[in-house]
């Protein structure tokens, strides 16, 4: 009989987990109009009116999604501006290329609405109390929308490492970017728990990896991507991080 092991790590995802998280048309169209002044403020006028931008916009968010999915490739925030949203716009590939990391940031924060979950700050001293490894592994087009908003947040010092897709280049479900989490932490994926709200992404992905423990908290973002057909199914389902709390007492056996 093989002897149980304790969990030695426990990894986030952050919209959607650590976050809520929510977008509508309305939101986007406004954050579009913004777009428009942004780049306006750089040299760069958008040849197109706010409604055609919005629509080129959630063209190319739509292209881009579709070939992450085939590739699990994330890419680098000049391509998916130059290649994607910004494509035939008007504006040279050159500008846009050079200023994809500010746009990256503003397409994450004035896209999506943001809001931590109330409960992480106390989850997250509790598990660290514990003596818990806690880390990030997000898909993100930004390089550093995450970490702020983990300070601005006040949990920043939690997390060890923070792990992002667009600087990695595999994102989730692709098991790749979870075990390389896990070779970063030298903790062996059998002994790693991860917490998402998708299953599509997140709980397919940390099954791929071999984690030992999975556990999903739903959010809006689940209902947008998730098809219910993945015949995947986490080991625990959450409505609030507190719970994560009585399901891995130290020690966990797996």
């Amino acid at each position: 009989m093989t002897k149980p092991h304790a969990l030695r790590a426990i990894l986030f995802d952050m919209g959607g987990t650590l976050e809520h998280f929510y977008y509508d048309r309305d939101m986007r169209l406004a954050a579009t109009a913004d777009l428009v002044q942004l780049l306006a403020e750089k040299g760069s006028i958008v040849s197109l009116t706010v409604p055609e931008l919005y629509t080129r916009i959630e063209r190319g968010v739509h292209q881009y999604r579709t070939h992450q999915e085939i590739t699990s490739r994330e890419s680098p925030p000049e391509r998916f501006w130059a290649d994607y949203l910004l494509l035939d716009v008007g504006i040279p590939t050159s500008k846009i290329e050079a200023m994809a990391n500010e746009l990256s940031d503003f397409f994450e924060t004035r896209f999506f609405q943001r809001r931590m979950r109330d409960e992480a700050p106390e989850v997250l001293k509790a598990l660290h109390e514990r003596g818990f490894i806690i880390g990030m592994i997000s898909n993100t087009v930004s390089r550093s929308q995450v970490p702020a908003h983990l300070s601005r947040y006040g949990i920043r010092e939690y997390f060890d490492p923070i792990v992002l897709s667009v600087d990695y280049g595999w994102r989730k479900p692709d098991p790749r970017i979870f075990w390389y989490t896990a070779n970063l932490i030298g903790v062996e994926p059998h002994l790693c728990c991860y917490v998402g709200d998708t299953v599509s992404r997140d709980v397919l992905g940390a099954r791929r990896a071999g984690f030992g423990l999975v556990v999903q908290i739903p959010s809006f973002l689940s209902s947008q991507v998730d098809t219910g057909d993945e015949g995947i199914e986490p080991d625990a389902h959450i409505s609030d991080l507190r719970e994560l709390l009585d399901i891995v007492k130290e020690p966990y056996l797996v």
